[in-house]
């Protein structure tokens, strides 16, 4: 599975994509300097950011201060550490994905790559939050 993270000259047509950028939302989508996300790879970003956000929404336009996006960013970059050795059934709870062997199978044949694209995330997202004191995610 490739969990890429695209520039808007990458993205193609698609439009199931997770949006992050840098300032708060401006009302307009599919922006030069957005990253661009496939919806089902971000969901292993997701708790992190509801741990530090409690109003993240999945489906909204969320606006994000510098502050709280830092310890997102520092919260990923735990979690890629742990990826490799947690047993699988804690890190089905962390990624809060429904408890069945099918998750169970995907997430220890992936780990390598969830750990990578947690890492790449934490970066690239670093480099947005340098820009502003507030970074949005625009969900689908």
């Amino acid at each position: 599975m490739d969990y890429e993270i695209l520039t808007l000259e990458e993205k193609c047509s698609r439009t199931d994509m997770i949006e992050i950028g840098p300032g708060k939302y401006s009302g307009k989508h599919w922006q030069v300097g957005f990253i661009f996300l496939d919806e089902s790879d971000f969901m292993y970003a997701e708790e992190v950011i509801h741990s530090f956000y409690a109003d993240y929404d999945h489906y909204e336009m969320n606006t994000i201060s510098t502050k709280t996006g830092v310890k997102i960013v520092e919260g990923w970059r735990e979690l890629a550490k742990q990826v490799p050795t947690l047993p699988v059934e804690e890190l089905v709870e962390r990624f809060r994905f429904r408890q069945s062997s099918v998750e169970y199978e995907r997430i220890n044949r992936e780990r390598e790559n969830i750990e990578k694209y947690l890492l790449q995330l934490s970066t690239r997202v670093e480099t947005i939050l340098s820009q502003d004191e507030f970074f949005c995610i625009l969900g689908v």
